[in-house]
């Protein structure tokens, strides 16, 4: 059963979300201090959502909303 393009739609949401949030949490601390382990979780969340998205080849464009 494939995807909708709505739930794609969803996951690149869910992408500018997080890559949002890693701005927020690696530029928005005081004397420029940050968690660093906390970005590189961020990081990979991000990377591991983006490739899912890269290969995901089970669109189904006629699948409703």
């Amino acid at each position: 059963m494939g995807h909708s393009v709505e739930e794609v739609y969803r996951k690149a949401a869910l992408l500018h979300e997080k890559a949002i949030m890693l701005h927020r949490v690696r530029y928005n601390k005081v004397d420029d201090q940050y968690d660093e382990q906390e970005c590189r979780i961020i990081l990979e969340d991000l990377q591991a959502l983006a490739l899912e998205l890269a290969y995901d080849r089970n669109v189904d464009f006629k699948k409703p909303r």
